[in-house]
């Protein structure tokens, strides 16, 4: 019999830094949430409109384009998204995050501030709006 637990929260947590993905699986390891890493802002929105989130944490220095981008195309896309933002350098525009967190950041500060968010109350529904899968990026290039 498959012991599958369908209230597992998705995450999509967009980093390139290998390093900061580990411990960052590592802190969220012990709650009851499925991680999926990308490693720049295109693979990041390409998962994005692949599978159903209920909260997305992108960093903001990424290759591709930046997380303020990914925000934005989120946003426009799912309004109702929680977006966490995080940055080693303090945040310019922090309009499209429901939090912002600069690096190095308390790890239990963002264990708590990620399944906060990643409450139903916080919108765990369905995107609104499914993109093509051969949606070129080009707003963000």
């Amino acid at each position: 019999m498959n012991n599958i637990n369908t209230n597992m929260k998705n995450i999509l947590i967009i980093e390139d830094d290998l390093a900061i993905q580990g411990l960052l699986r590592q802190v969220l390891k012990p709650h009851n949430v499925s991680i999926e890493f990308a490693s720049s802002g295109p693979e990041g929105l390409d998962n994005y409109q692949k599978k159903d989130y209920c909260l997305v944490v992108t960093d903001i220095n990424l290759p591709g384009f930046d997380g303020n981008c990914v925000a934005r195309y989120i946003k426009e896309k799912t309004p109702s998204m929680p977006i966490i933002g995080i940055s080693g350098l303090p945040f310019q525009d922090a309009t499209n995050f429901c939090q912002t967190l600069v690096k190095p950041f308390n790890v239990k500060q963002f264990a708590d501030t990620v399944l906060s968010l990643s409450e139903p109350k916080h919108t765990c529904l369905k995107r609104e709006l499914h993109c093509p899968n051969n949606l070129e990026h080009s707003e963000c290039s």
